[in-house]
């Protein structure tokens, strides 16, 4: 998937080389299979040509906060929401910041904000469950992971395979949600 998107993306910018949600998406390419230096210098193209394109700035952000550097992706996350304060993405980001850096009321205003502004944004609702049952609120997280099977399409995949639900799945009551919504996936 990435490797026909990143094709197509430089072909692009071989016939126009200041198209910058090329360098953008490339960048966001990039940051998601982990190529973090290569990442940095797309985005920096991107934001060369056109500061203000939301999704450089909150791709930034997911960068620094991906590489620890959380002041950094504090300032790119909040200058994306001044852009556009409806962003979702830079929301989600941001409640990440702010679980890395304890500040946990302010993480879980941001997860609940993206899913008012999006109600079909399935990562909010991970976020939102995962920090609740950190906070020992496991009926609230479980409730998140339902509307988001409801609400998102959520996969049982991407529920099994999500690291911060760790703690959730190991609850009784996780296996009965996975029951009722994927019992062709859940062994009794």
């Amino acid at each position: 998937k990435y490797n026909e998107s990143e094709i197509l993306f430089k072909q692009i910018l071989s016939k126009d080389s200041t198209h910058f949600p090329s360098w953008g998406n490339l960048g966001e390419i990039y940051l998601k299979t982990g190529r973090y230096e290569e990442a940095e210098k797309f985005l920096e193209k991107s934001m060369s040509i056109y500061q203000n394109w939301v999704y450089s700035w909150s791709n930034f952000g997911a960068l620094y906060l991906k590489t620890n550097k959380y002041q950094k992706a504090e300032e790119y996350l909040k200058h994306a929401l001044t852009i556009d304060s409806l962003f979702t993405d830079a929301m989600v980001y941001l409640a990440h910041v702010f679980i890395k850096t304890n500040r946990q009321e302010e993480a879980l205003k941001y997860f609940q904000n993206a899913i008012r502004v999006n109600p079909v944004a399935t990562f909010a609702y991970l976020g939102l469950a995962a920090q609740l049952t950190t906070l020992g609120k496991t009926k609230e997280a479980l409730d998140m992971i339902e509307q988001a099977i409801q609400k998102t399409g959520v996969t049982f995949e991407l529920l099994q395979k999500d690291n911060d639900l760790a703690q959730l799945r190991n609850q009784m009551e996780w296996n009965v949600l996975m029951q009722e919504y994927f019992s062709d996936k859940v062994k009794k």
